[in-house]
């Protein structure tokens, strides 16, 4: 098996080990190909795309990813294989028309490790896991949202505060009918590990677009799927207000 090594910066380095981002710019790498990532000590979040930004930011409302001060650096965090190449379009992590490689099999290690070259059987000796990550779905026949939150943003909403999540990704695929609307849900419902609380879906929850202070304008950012380069940010905002069970 051919083993490379990829450098990259957080928080795209564990995002890349728990399966939450699925594709790399392809640097020469070969189906089949096993990449052990190591994480960059730096973080970079700024003139990135909108999708990979907000992107990072749900995974972290989600309970997917840790803060990103607490991310490791500066070691070998896991490793991935390489599914196939691709154009671009497949994946929101690359750009249309550039040369991408899909990924699958990602493992993280339990430990991170230094940052000395690794080898093939190094997957088998050091521990590692697979992420079992949580993202959004919708319960149609019971007409509820369910969202899997981090600890602190669920004892934001069980205090009765307005919560926020980036507009994308699977929450959009569920929230939005074919028209690009918001659905009229009966509840939704927010679940941190074994504990869940409901709420009643109200006029509270809408679709906030951000706008430039004082006009009517909405901020666009560089996107990798708008046609014209730039998009606007969308944001699901959901109020908590109204419980439903104690």
């Amino acid at each position: 098996m051919e083993v490379r090594n990829l450098f990259i910066q957080q928080p795209f380095a564990t995002m890349l080990v728990r399966g939450l981002r699925n594709a790399v710019f392809d640097d020469n790498f070969s189906e089949g190909c096993r990449i052990f990532i190591y994480a960059l000590p730096c973080f970079m979040m700024s003139d990135v795309p909108l999708e990979w930004f907000q992107a990072v930011n749900n995974h972290q409302l989600f309970g997917n990813l840790p803060p990103t001060a607490d991310l490791p650096n500066g070691k070998c965090v896991g490793f991935v294989d390489v599914l196939c190449k691709a154009d671009g379009t497949e994946s929101q992590w690359t750009a249309i028309s550039e040369p991408t490689v899909l990924l699958t099999n990602a493992h993280e290690f339990d430990t991170p490790q230094g940052n000395e070259p690794r080898s093939w059987y190094d997957a088998d000796v050091i521990p590692s896991h697979v992420f079992h990550f949580n993202l959004p779905y919708a319960l149609y026949h019971d007409d509820d949202l369910v969202i899997h939150v981090n600890e602190k943003f669920y004892r934001f909403a069980t205090n009765g505060g307005n919560i926020s999540f980036e507009l994308t990704g699977s929450l959009a695929v569920c929230a939005l009918d074919d028209d690009g609307l918001l659905r009229d849900f009966e509840r939704f419902t927010v679940i941190c590990g074994q504990q869940s609380k409901s709420f009643l879906w109200n006029k509270g929850c809408d679709i906030i677009w951000e706008q430039r202070p004082n006009d009517d304008e909405l901020v666009l950012y560089p996107s990798v799927f708008n046609k014209s380069g730039k998009a606007p940010r969308a944001k699901l905002l959901l109020s908590c207000n109204y419980p439903l069970n104690s």
